[in-house]
């Protein structure tokens, strides 16, 4: 049988070689300002409808209540005086 063959077996996946994964997700609070979330997430509306946005660029997510682009960022925080610099903390029960 010839290398290039088309009908040749395709062999099983080996266990030992990682599978292609996803890259986490992550959302990040930032200091006075919105939510960045980085990798890849879908964001549904009340009606369980899909909001479109570039999924190629970080999603950023208002969070002071005052972006005209809700629930999109538009830097409305930076002149309402939005304040918020949250830290994490461990809780009780919960690995972090």
């Amino acid at each position: 049988m010839a290398s290039g063959d088309a009908d040749a077996p395709v062999p099983p996946p080996d266990p030992a070689v990682p599978l292609a994964v996803e890259p986490a997700v992550e959302i990040k609070v930032r200091d006075d300002g919105p939510y960045k979330i980085t990798g890849a997430v879908r964001l549904i509306d009340a009606q369980g409808n899909e909001l479109s946005f570039d999924a190629g660029r970080p999603l950023v997510l208002c969070r002071c209540g005052h972006s005209h682009t809700k629930p999109f960022c538009d830097a409305s925080h930076k002149v309402s005086g939005f304040e918020s610099c949250v830290r994490a903390r461990a809780i009780a029960g919960r690995r972090t």
